[in-house]
Order: structure tokens, then C-alpha cells, then sequence
């Protein structure tokens, strides 16, 4: 792997990190991913094939987390129904901490991978 292949995807990475936060980086993230996969080795490949889908499984999951979120809080406007609600909004809640952890430890783990020159082992899932 090329110095400048580490480069593309630490600053992948890192705007998937400052995204964390703001939310805007990761869709230049992304954008940059696609376009730097295309002339890349297989160990750069993999990170860039794992960025994208993690990008995707994020927009994925709190996708369905607001609605899920927006559901609770509807229910929770009637007593009789805030039964429902508010474990749903409890649910959305621990489901947007786990979104926020996954990107956060496959981000960082990214970056010491790429560092020591290794690909990324399983590029798909919804683990840590």
C-alpha cells in the first residue's frame, strides 16, 4: 500500500470521526471513498469497501432510529399509550449509542490498521 493510499483513508476516517459530532464530513467521507476505491490496491480496497458500507449501514440504522424515535414520541402524547412510547424512545436511544460506538471503534480501528499496512478483515456487519 501506497503512502498516498494511507492518506485517503485516514482522512476518510477522520471525517467519519469529526461526523461524530457534526454530521456533515461523513457524506464528503463517503463521496471520497467512491471516488479513491477505483485506482486502489486490494489492502487500500478494503478500507474503502468497508468505509462505504459503514457509511451506508449509518444512514441505514438511524434511518429506522428516527422513525422508531418518532414513534415513541407520538405514542407518548396519549396516556393510555406512553406504555409503548417510551420504551420505544429508551430503545432509539440505545440504538443511536450503539450507531455512535460502531463508528467510532471501526473508525479508529481503521486508521491503527491502515497504519500498520493491513486491509480490513470483514468489511460488513453491525458490530464493534
Amino acid at each position: 500500500m501506497s503512502d498516498e493510499e494511507r492518506w485517503q483513508g485516514i482522512a476518510v476516517y477522520s471525517l467519519y470521526l469529526v461526523a461524530l459530532f457534526t454530521g456533515v464530513p461523513a457524506l464528503v467521507g463517503v463521496i471520497l471513498a467512491y471516488i479513491f476505491r477505483e485506482d486502489a490496491g486490494p489492502v487500500a480496497q478494503s478500507h474503502f469497501e468497508h468505509q462505504i458500507g459503514l457509511f451506508w449501514r449509518a444512514v441505514f440504522g438511524n434511518v429506522i432510529n428516527g422513525i422508531i424515535f418518532a414513534v415513541g414520541v407520538a405514542l407518548t402524547s396519549t396516556v393510555i399509550f406512553s406504555i409503548i412510547g417510551i420504551p420505544l424512545m429508551i430503545v432509539s436511544g440505545i440504538v443511536f449509542i450503539w450507531l455512535w460506538l460502531m463508528l467510532l471503534t471501526r473508525s479508529i480501528r481503521g486508521i491503527s490498521r491502515l497504519n500498520r499496512g493491513e486491509g480490513y478483515p470483514v468489511p460488513a456487519g453491525w458490530g464493534l
